[in-house]
């Protein structure tokens, strides 16, 4: 398995690290989509609320 693009976020980040992932291995445009815009907004809603 190769290093991911999104390392940088695993330390501090967890769980947005996560979600990045799954939007980068979805096998399907749509389903990519779909799990970008979740990270998104968890990085908007949950991380600005920190």
């Amino acid at each position: 398995m190769t290093e991911s693009r999104f390392q940088f976020l695993q330390g501090d980040f967890p769980e947005l690290f996560a979600r990045c992932e799954d939007a980068s291995r979805a096998a399907e445009a749509h389903t990519a989509l779909l799990k970008a815009r979740m990270a998104l907004e968890h990085m908007t809603k949950d991380l600005g609320a920190k």
